[in-house]
């Protein structure tokens, strides 16, 4: 089964700016995220944008920055992060 992307929402764009806040204090590049993660630097930019992207490399981008995601039901937030020990 193919992953689908994750669809543009108020969500997605909350977690660019997270993600990009997390990238921009450890002095990282898109270029350098992308590497870290794996994923294409094409990817790191359309996730900080807010655009769709797949679950999959979302959870590599947040991997690389040591970072996890929990997502819960609609009637609380979409997503918390806890950091994970190095």
């Amino acid at each position: 089964m193919t992953p689908r992307p994750i669809p543009r929402t108020a969500y997605t764009k909350k977690l660019g700016r997270f993600i990009r806040t997390l990238r921009t204090e450890r002095g990282w590049s898109q270029r350098e995220l992308a590497r870290q993660s794996g994923v294409s630097g094409t990817t790191v930019l359309r996730l900080e944008r807010g655009d769709a992207v797949l679950l999959p490399h979302v959870a590599s981008i947040l991997t690389a920055l040591r970072q996890h995601i929990v997502i819960g039901p609609k009637d609380r937030p979409l997503f918390t992060t806890e950091s994970t020990p190095a």
